[in-house]
């Protein structure tokens, strides 16, 4: 089974800091459906509010289902957590990577 990491990468509007971190605490919950391991979400040390999701997806079925969950712009949790992202779900990097 290949292993394939994840990384979805987003700048936060500032003033919507707090109500993006109440949100972020949410966002594994979200995944449940695809079997996702080590979710961790970090923030840029020289740039603030710059924030990477970072996980490990079991295939890239997978990864094509879970990126365009995640891009769906109907779900209510997705629709507020975008809306505190500058150009919301249109600027995020989704990338994924194999392991060798």
């Amino acid at each position: 089974m290949s292993k394939i990491k994840v990384f979805i990468e987003y700048k936060v509007i500032p003033e919507k800091r707090k109500q993006y971190l109440k949100l972020a605490e949410q966002i594994a919950d979200q995944y449940k459906d695809f079997q996702i391991q080590n979710f961790s979400v970090y923030e840029g040390i020289e740039q603030p509010n710059l924030f990477v999701e970072d996980f490990v997806i079991t295939n890239y079925e997978f990864f094509n289902r879970l990126k365009s969950f995640r891009l769906e712009e109907q779900i209510p949790f997705w629709q507020d957590l975008h809306s505190c992202i500058y150009g919301s779900a249109s600027k995020l990097n989704i990338f994924a990577f194999e392991e060798i």
